[in-house]
């Protein structure tokens, strides 16, 4: 139990501090964090998915850290790219690349680093405060992305 709650522990995206009622993005990491508990299944980063939803259903009462909620358009291209990850790794194994998996990722070689930290990738970095590198690092290139 206590590697259960430690592995949800590791597995977090990154959180606001305290309990304010002034969270944006609930909805929204609720969306991402379902498929990233999906994705970190196959990867063996979370033992069980349903209790993973079900912790990261009352960890995103705290919403984004970015403290903004992107455009539905941003979140459908995230939560896409975790399910891609998830069904790259489940094929191919915890040791697929991103570049396997034709996902674009900053410093995450690996799909489950993907899936671990989703800032890393393309379509999940409007979840760092921090913008990704100047000139990307994109392994894989994504297709149908937007401009």
């Amino acid at each position: 139990m206590l590697g259960a709650l430690s592995a949800l522990g590791a597995f977090a995206l990154a959180s606001s501090p305290g309990c304010g009622t002034d969270a944006h993005g609930i909805e929204t990491c609720r969306q991402i964090e379902r498929a990233r508990c999906g994705a970190a299944l196959p990867c063996g980063i979370v033992p069980n998915e349903e209790k993973c939803e079900i912790y990261y259903r009352d960890h995103c009462l705290h919403g984004l850290a970015a403290g903004v909620a992107p455009d539905q358009a941003y979140v459908d291209v995230c939560v896409s790219t975790m399910e891609k990850l998830g069904a790259c790794v489940k094929r191919l194994g915890a040791g697929a690349s991103t570049k396997e998996c034709e996902v674009e990722a900053y410093s995450a070689p690996l799909a489950c680093d993907a899936v671990q930290f989703p800032e890393r990738t393309s379509a999940c970095s409007f979840l760092s405060t921090t913008p990704p590198p100047a000139g990307g690092g994109g392994e894989g290139g994504a297709s149908g992305g937007s401009g």
